[in-house]
């Protein structure tokens, strides 16, 4: 691992996804301290800016269909990044989730940080 690698986490939300998410009532969920920004990228670029694990690893992966396949069925899938202020000295990690709403009702999705430099 390099200095940017940064593990995968999951998320999760039970019960709160009973309603259409939005990026906006996603970042309003995390409770990030004032300064903290959000933007919505779009989903296939979720692995593009990783390294793959070998030569044979696909780097550019379907991501919606990674998360579908570790949750099942997902609604309102987006990939969403979550900005330290520029003031910060960690404002290079940027946190990014790729998550949606089950059919149950849960937000879930996957978690990871992205230096971007």
């Amino acid at each position: 691992m390099s200095e940017s690698d940064r593990p995968f986490d999951l998320v999760s939300f039970p019960g709160q996804g009973s309603t259409t998410m939005t990026a906006a009532s996603f970042f309003a969920r995390l409770q990030k301290p004032a300064g903290w920004s959000f933007e919505t990228r779009d989903l296939s670029h979720f692995y593009t800016a990783l390294e793959p694990a070998s030569a044979t690893a696909d780097a550019n992966a379907n991501a919606p269909a990674t998360v579908q396949a570790a949750f099942g069925p997902l609604h309102d899938v987006q990939y969403i990044a979550v900005h330290k202020p520029d003031s910060d000295p960690y404002h290079a990690e940027v946190d990014v989730y790729l998550v949606g709403r089950t059919t149950c009702g849960d937000i879930v999705g996957i978690h990871s940080i992205a230096v971007e430099t």
